[in-house]
């Protein structure tokens, strides 16, 4: 093939010449194609794509800019939400308006009034937030309180409530429906299982029955709360309930869960998603394991669901009662446990359990138990050595009968957590000799650390020191009031920097 090139031109003036054939050649691409075309072509972008591509190119900012607002008012939503001035009252009058702009802005919308409600993870958060304060833990995100307000409009406590839903939705749509009634794909029943002949308790079963026959598989999050004690006849309707929850993630069932006298166990529904079970709020130790001849709701859940559990939030009884080896086999697979109240037979309890625990949290004292020791906590927790990576002590440590630890750390003697990377406790424990001494010497790759309950913004220099305590240390995350309104303040420190 004969080539063109005069060699007696510079090589720089062909390559300029060739890069302006080039430009020349995409513009003239660009015009010959119509803008509904390209505007067809990028549709399927997703936003942070379609950002990119408009900020590659003038002319692709031109072509698209009657997309652009469309296409990138998801990435704008959360931002505008979280700096709204909005009172409480009037978030979800104002920001759920915002679905009707397009159909972007309303997956937009629908996405973020999910991501809390159904995730597993935020579900722990939420318990653990909420058990110190759940107005404090509100005030932190604005999203976190448009989740939270979202959810309480499917808290069904009575009759009544569950009548309205089907009043607004039309009670004979068509089952199956798409159309998300849910806009937080979670649910909350109060079953009152003592409700007097006059108010109809069967009609009130059948329509909550019908309710989740027809939307409940839009459903990732249901809590039941029995009101009255369970009777045989209401322990079928809570797993005909679940039934028709296919999609479930979450499961949090509280009150008393025992069903006296009947010795036949029902059989439960499969619920393949499932992967958090929430029995923290059942009613004293009767519910967790009862007499020979009842039923308890509680471990049956745990012994039918458990090979799924990734997450078990629960009272230290269940824990106790059932048994190492028992509870052994029905969670093989648990990742994060929160138990409590914290006593000396929990702690021992924890040094013959074989989970791959992630991440443990202790919360709250057994008000009756006075023989815990240190030795006890570090004893529970050396037994997730090898997985553990977050822990959570949200109790204050005994500081007394300490010189055997002194000691042990001293002479190298303690289980190091050498996957340890996030520390979570409270200001008193930070002040301990457990915290100097066991901590540096047990925990050499230990990353974050985050202190609760700090008093006052004098002491956050004190905590800075943590960072030449923990050489491995690279964030301390403090938490306190900071104002006369009891907003708190979060206050993270990077190394020398503080934000």
């Amino acid at each position: 093939m004969e080539s063109n090139w005069n060699y007696k031109e510079p090589l720089h003036n062909v390559c300029k010449n060739s890069i302006s054939l080039e430009e020349n050649a995409e513009s003239s691409f660009e015009k010959h194609i119509p803008p509904e075309v390209w505007e067809h072509i990028f549709r399927g972008l997703s936003p942070q794509d379609f950002l990119k591509v408009i900020n590659t190119r003038q002319q692709w900012r031109e072509i698209l800019k009657p997309q652009t607002t469309r296409a990138l008012l998801p990435l704008v939503l959360p931002i505008l939400l979280e700096n709204a001035n909005v009172p409480d009252s009037q978030l979800l009058q104002t920001f759920l308006p915002w679905r009707t702009l397009s159909h972007g802005a309303k997956q937009s919308v629908d996405k973020i009034l999910e991501a809390d409600s159904t995730s597993p993870k935020t579900h722990y958060e939420y318990v653990t937030g909420i058990s110190k304060s759940k107005s404090l833990w509100l005030k932190q995100s604005q999203t976190r309180r448009l989740t939270y307000f979202a959810s309480k409009r499917y808290s069904f406590k009575n009759a009544e409530d569950i009548l309205n839903f089907l009043i607004h939705f039309g009670e004979y749509s068509k089952k199956g429906d798409k159309d998300n009634k849910f806009l937080s794909k979670s649910i909350s029943f109060e079953i009152q299982t003592r409700l007097p002949a006059l108010l109809n308790p069967d009609f009130v079963s059948e329509r909550r029955l019908w309710m989740l026959t027809q939307y409940g598989q839009q459903l990732a999050s249901l809590t039941c709360n029995i009101v009255g004690g369970l009777t045989f006849d209401y322990l079928l309707h809570f797993l005909e309930l679940l039934q028709h929850v296919p999609n479930l993630k979450i499961l949090k069932v509280g009150g008393d869960l025992v069903v006296e006298g009947r010795g036949r166990e029902p059989n439960l529904p499969d619920l393949k998603h499932l992967e958090l079970l929430n029995l923290e709020e059942s009613c004293g130790e009767k519910s967790i394991l009862p007499p020979d001849g009842d039923i308890a709701l509680g471990p049956l859940l745990v012994e039918h669901y458990g090979p799924q559990l990734k997450t078990l939030i629960c009272r230290a009884g269940l824990l106790e009662k059932i048994g190492a080896n028992v509870v052994n086999s029905y969670l093989p697979n648990l990742k994060c446990l929160r138990v409590g109240p914290v006593r000396r037979s929990l702690l021992l309890q924890l040094t013959e359990l074989e989970f791959p625990l992630e991440e443990v949290q202790f919360c709250r004292y057994a008000a009756t138990d006075g023989t815990l020791k240190l030795t006890d906590f570090i004893r529970g927790v050396d037994q997730f050595a090898c997985t553990l990576s977050h822990l959570k002590i949200m109790v204050d440590l005994p500081d007394y009968e300490f010189t055997d630890v002194e000691q042990e750390a001293g002479n190298g003697k303690l289980v190091k957590l050498l996957n340890l990377k996030t520390l979570s406790t409270t200001r008193f424990n930070f002040y301990t000799r457990w915290f100097r001494t066991v901590i540096p010497s047990t925990c050499p790759n230990l990353e974050e650390l985050n202190i609760d309950r700090a008093k006052q913004e004098t002491e956050l220099s004190v905590m800075k020191g943590a960072f030449q305590l923990i050489q491995s240390l690279k964030k301390v995350v403090i938490s306190y009031c900071g104002n006369e309104r009891g907003r708190p303040v979060k206050m993270v420190m990077m190394n020398d920097l503080t934000t």
